[in-house]
């Protein structure tokens, strides 16, 4: 890192870069095996890098799902159409999201991907998404709330819950069935 012309640091190309490498890395191993049986050692090997270099730029392997989360799949979304581009995504890549969502024991890690997807609605609502039709969407739904922080979670969790059946049954629903059942969901709030 260094600091810019303000004081404030920056992080290099080549930190960013070993950053994307471990996500790359991550991803891979996620496509072979469930998250919860995935190490920091697996994680290092596979990207070449030493474990300091992990600790350096997460604080396990939790912290790197969310960078991967909002690194290669937020900054992939398609603005025009925000939950098209989800199922596609996860209909793209079915074994990564099944290990990611399904195929785990540890219960804590639901709780994790709804905290995930709470911070990232917060985040859109407040304008800290790159996506304007994505803090359109999520302002349709958070503007009249009481409890923004409650709203955001109840949305993570009813988004969560019904992708996650929907690739606990091995997708038995086509890609367009979902986005619609989505875009009902959304009228109804509207």
């Amino acid at each position: 890192m260094y600091a810019n012309q303000k004081g404030r640091l920056i992080m290099g190309r080549q930190q960013e870069s070993k950053k994307y490498q471990l996500g790359e890395a991550f991803i891979i191993l996620l496509r072979q095996e469930p998250l919860e049986k995935i190490t920091i050692n697996q994680i290092c090997n596979q990207a070449k890098v030493h474990r300091s270099t992990f600790y350096r730029h997460f604080e396990d392997k939790f912290d790197l799902l969310r960078f991967c989360f909002q690194a290669f799949m937020l900054e992939n979304l398609d603005s025009q159409n925000v939950i098209r581009s989800i199922v596609e995504t996860i209909d793209g890549d079915h074994k990564l999201f099944r290990n990611v969502l399904i195929n785990n024991l540890d219960v804590n890690l639901i709780d994790l991907m709804i905290d995930l997807l709470t911070e990232t609605i917060i985040e859109g609502y407040h304008g800290q998404l790159r996506s304007e039709k994505l803090q359109n969407w999520l302002n349709s739904f958070l503007n009249a709330s009481t409890d923004i922080n409650m709203t955001a979670r109840m949305l993570a969790g009813g988004i969560l819950t019904v992708l996650s059946d929907w690739i606990e049954n091995n997708y038995q629903l086509s890609p367009e069935k979902i986005i619609e059942y989505f875009a009902n969901f959304e009228e109804i709030f509207n």
